[in-house]
């Protein structure tokens, strides 16, 4: 297996993909729903094909570089837009954060520190705040 690309987050995947059209497949089969239950299983096997070619190409750069880049890249982007930056809910424990009333520039003051005046970076007006 070492000439052989292997397991990635992308074929993880896949295998998830192709796991859950097996189950469609499964409870389709049960309802007698011949037409989706081709469907399902079809994605399924399109799935299974995929994951077992890259699993083992031997082309590692073009298996790294595009397909595993674009899915990271496409992962990236519907996760920064469904979910909030993990960093910013990090900083919400040690931190409080408050817009400048005057040019809305978002500022981070420590918690924990009472009322205290806090300084704008962008325009240098004061504001007073309790952390």
């Amino acid at each position: 297996m070492k000439r052989f690309y292997g397991m990635d987050a992308l074929n993880r995947f896949l295998l998830f993909i192709a796991g859950c059209f097996s189950i469609a497949a499964m409870l389709l089969a049960i309802g007698h729903v011949a037409v989706w239950y081709w469907v399902a299983f079809a994605f399924a096997a399109i799935s299974i094909l995929w994951f077992i070619f890259r699993m083992f190409s031997k082309k590692r750069s073009k298996r790294r570089r595009r397909e595993l880049y674009i899915y990271k890249r496409l992962l990236y982007n519907i996760g920064s837009a469904v979910l909030p930056d993990r960093e910013y809910l990090n900083d919400l424990k040690e931190y409080k954060y408050y817009a400048c009333p005057q040019c809305a520039q978002r500022l981070r003051v420590p918690r924990g520190k009472g009322r205290i005046r806090i300084t704008c970076i962008r325009c240098g007006n004061r504001f007073v705040k309790k952390t």
